[in-house]
């Protein structure tokens, strides 16, 4: 897995253990590697798709861990949110990480509680919840408003 970002409007990324800080204009951002290392490049890299194509990413911020099955995390928290960058740092870093045989179980910065079965034999959970990869279809109220509908 490749996390890539676009550089406009971002600061340079700044690693911290298995995690990489980056500011935008109106928001924080943390990207966690969980369970492998990893890199962080500016240069293009290119790939070899399953069709035999190959596939590059332009030069941009990447964040590429070693073993490309390995959980990643990213945090987003607007500024207004918390005192500073360094403070943003401090709650990302106090988020629990544990692992207990194959299964991730990480708590946010928002306070949720997140599972990942890294052998992919259970769905991903929030909050003890499974994942709903067929949430109910967006609707329209109206030509201009737009209804949604939270999965429970």
């Amino acid at each position: 897995m490749i996390v890539w970002m676009l550089l406009e409007g971002l600061a340079a990324p700044v690693r911290e253990d298995d995690a990489v800080f980056i500011e935008a204009e109106g928001a924080f951002v943390s990207v966690r590697v969980i369970g492998s290392e990893f890199r962080i490049t500016d240069d293009s890299v290119t790939t070899r798709s399953a069709e035999g194509s190959t596939r590059t990413a332009t030069a941009e911020i990447m964040v590429i861990p070693e073993n490309d099955f390995s959980p990643v995390v990213v945090e987003v928290m607007a500024k207004d949110k918390v005192k500073d960058f360094d403070d943003f740092k401090q709650e990302v870093k106090a988020c629990t990480v544990n692992m207990q045989r194959a299964v991730v179980d990480y708590k946010t910065i928002y306070g949720d509680r997140l599972t990942l079965d890294t052998s992919y034999q259970e769905v991903p959970t929030i909050n003890g919840k499974q994942v709903d990869y067929a949430p109910p279809n967006f609707s329209r109220a109206s030509s201009s408003t737009r209804t949604t509908t939270a999965a429970s």
